[in-house]
């Protein structure tokens, strides 16, 4: 005898239910957007039938869809709508490193002694600066003054007046007259002062360019003008205070 097996047909399953299970495969995108993320147009179906002037869009927001409109040139009026209202960049060097008077000496007491003079000696308000933003910096080498001033220089704040340099710091080092030297050739115009036990006659002997490099030398001990005076005045002549 022979069976004969019908299946029974499945459970109906409503569009619906399947419709909220699964998203549908084929569904047309029918917004459409046109612009850069900064300059986003997002159009409904009917808005793509008007025209650009009915949907009350600005020149430059019309001529992102205009279709003789290239596409770098959309790219480049979505990117430059809202350049108006931006602030413009500052160029502010109020954070930067740099300092007003840098000094090299090898000998720890000198340095001490510029860090004294300057803090309780110079009067910063006749440069027109406040006593909290005048800044000094001491180096204990020729080779890294130069270095600083190089930054310095690159940097392109101005802040850095004056360079007060040792003549003789250790036999291997640099002395001030070479110091002196390279800061010239890095490109520095402003006063450099040389602070040394030697006389002035002395030094003109061995450097016969000691007037073209070096703008005053102070000597130590001596009983004209002090070095706090000397200073102050290539401070006000490099910044451009009147004396």
């Amino acid at each position: 005898m022979i069976r004969h097996i019908v299946a029974e047909p499945s459970p109906r399953v409503s569009s619906e239910s399947l419709n909220s299970r699964f998203p549908p495969i084929n569904k047309k995108v029918t917004d459409k957007v046109v612009g850069t993320p900064s300059n986003k147009i997002l159009l409904s179906p009917k808005q793509i039938l008007l025209s650009p002037k009915k949907l009350m869009l600005s020149p430059k927001q019309q001529l992102l869809l205009s279709p003789s409109t290239s596409a770098i040139k959309r790219m480049e009026l979505g990117r430059n709508v809202f350049d108006k209202y931006l602030k413009p960049p500052t160029s502010s060097f109020a954070g930067c490193n740099c300092c007003h008077v840098i000094a090299a000496d090898d000998d720890s007491f000198q340095r001490m002694y510029y860090t004294n003079i300057f803090k309780k000696s110079i009067n910063c308000e006749e440069l027109g600066l406040k006593t909290t933003e005048f800044k000094l910096e001491v180096c204990s080498s020729g080779e890294d003054l130069v270095e600083r001033v190089s930054v310095m220089l690159k940097c392109g704040c101005k802040k850095l007046l004056a360079i007060i340099t040792d003549y003789s710091m250790g036999e291997k080092r640099l002395t001030g007259y070479k110091t002196a030297e390279k800061l010239r050739q890095a490109g520095w115009q402003k006063p450099i002062l040389l602070r040394t036990s030697e006389s002035k006659s002395e030094l003109a002997q061995l450097h016969p360019d000691l007037d073209k490099i070096i703008d005053c030398i102070i000597e130590k001990g001596n009983k004209g003008p002090g070095c706090k005076d000397i200073v102050m005045k290539y401070l006000k002549e490099s910044k451009g205070v009147s004396q």
